[in-house]
């Protein structure tokens, strides 16, 4: 990477208000030099140096979300072993099934898009290309991982998604604060000889305690962690193209080196490139503030929806729902249903106001007067152009009324 190219194409920018606008600059931390992309929401520093990983991810006026790791200028000259991005908790980087780290040497970095609307960083080493893109006006850091097996033999391995996160600066080990959510598929076999086998569909909310890690078999193509005293989350969603029965979600919570944090990680589907050949996988790193849960998240939204605590009498249900979204929106369209084994369905609407990744919305759905019976819950969001954004089932959710 050559400065004098990295100036140039910074030059490129398109004005636009400042607090809106997408930006890119250089900045030099203890003599290790990031590229950090900005929006009115997000900070996003990448280090080419070192794996070319998201090393850190802020949200603004919320807190850190991806950990940033202790870089210096020693450990760029002086490489530590493979695991060294682990040990030292960075933020993104790539990972393969089987062989784990795949590299933390000096990568190539470009900027391949800067305007007022877009900014991306790509890098590259051998056989991965990795670009990470933000949009103005959203908390989300699109990723993009192209793989091309540059060998002489058919490569057959899985692409392994490795994000490690510090919500707020600090990963909360005493099982206080901090909790997981991942909705957890039922199995009656580990899934790849990885997953743990589940005998009922859950939605898994883990307060970690310690140091543990964990194999999951996913129902849906997200998971989340949220800091209940700081109602600061960060949620990792896989593309839908590349989820299938196939992949594998991780979590390790510990500490490395002192430093501790908690991970949310996914191992693609396993697959066989021929020579020359590439694979192109997408996902994205969602940042938000103003919930305590998370029941639900995808690329447009987090969703948390308060459930009875146990069966309720015949009568009207009311399910109280709190939301963010990943762009500022003047207006979403929520519409919550619960349906019974014997497709009976009742439905409840509202519009969610002003909302956006640090500004949720409350609404509470009410579906008047719902016979006895057990009822899963679906929901349905739209922009207010009649986008759709969001339309899912509230995994292993259920109503029951007597």
């Amino acid at each position: 990477m050559r400065a004098r190219g990295l100036a140039v194409l910074l030059a490129c920018v398109t004005l636009a208000p400042a607090w809106a606008e997408c930006t890119m600059r250089e900045e030099t931390i203890e003599g290790v030099t990031f590229l950090v992309m900005e929006n009115d929401l997000i900070v996003a520093r990448v280090l080419p140096e070192m794996g070319g990983a998201l090393s850190d991810l802020q949200l603004k006026g919320a807190g850190p979300l991806l950990a940033p790791g202790r870089i210096t200028r020693e450990q760029v000259i002086r490489p530590i072993p493979i695991y060294r991005e682990k040990r030292n908790c960075w933020g993104l980087t790539d990972w393969f099934y089987p062989g784990g780290a795949y590299s933390t040497e000096a990568w190539q970095a470009s900027v391949v898009e800067n305007t007022a609307a877009t900014c991306a960083v790509q890098v590259r080493h051998r056989m991965i290309t990795r670009t990470m893109r933000i949009r103005d006006g959203s908390s989300a850091v699109e990723v993009t991982v192209q793989i091309t097996n540059t060998g002489d033999q058919a490569l057959g391995k899985s692409y392994w998604l490795h994000a490690m996160y510090q919500l707020g600066g600090a990963a909360d080990l005493t099982g206080g604060t901090q909790r997981l959510f991942v909705p957890i598929a039922a199995t009656t076999q580990r899934r790849r000889t990885l997953a743990e086998v589940s005998a009922n569909p859950a939605l898994l909310a883990d307060a970690p305690t310690g140091s543990w890690s964990r194999f999951l078999a996913p129902a849906q193509r997200w998971m989340a962690l949220v800091d209940s005293s700081q109602h600061l989350g960060a949620a990792t969603v896989l593309s839908a193209d590349d989820f299938s029965d196939q992949v594998v979600f991780y979590s390790w919570a510990g500490q490395a080196d002192g430093t501790p944090a908690i991970s949310q990680e996914m191992v693609l589907a396993p697959s066989s490139l021929a020579p020359g050949a590439s694979a192109t996988h997408r996902a994205r790193i969602v940042g938000f503030s103003g919930l305590t849960r998370v029941d639900y998240a995808n690329d447009a939204l987090a969703v948390a929806v308060t459930m009875p605590d146990g069966p309720v009498g015949a009568g009207e249900v009311r399910l109280p729902v709190r939301m963010v979204t990943s762009r500022s929106r003047p207006s979403v369209e929520l519409e919550l249903t619960v349906r019974s084994a014997g497709a009976e369905v009742h439905s409840a609407t509202a519009t969610l106001a002003s909302i956006g990744p640090t500004a949720p919305a409350d609404a509470v759905a009410s579906f008047g007067m719902v016979p006895a019976g057990t009822y899963a819950v679906g929901l349905s969001v739209r922009a207010a152009d009649g986008t759709s954004l969001a339309e899912d089932t509230l995994w292993a959710k259920r109503v029951v009324v007597q």
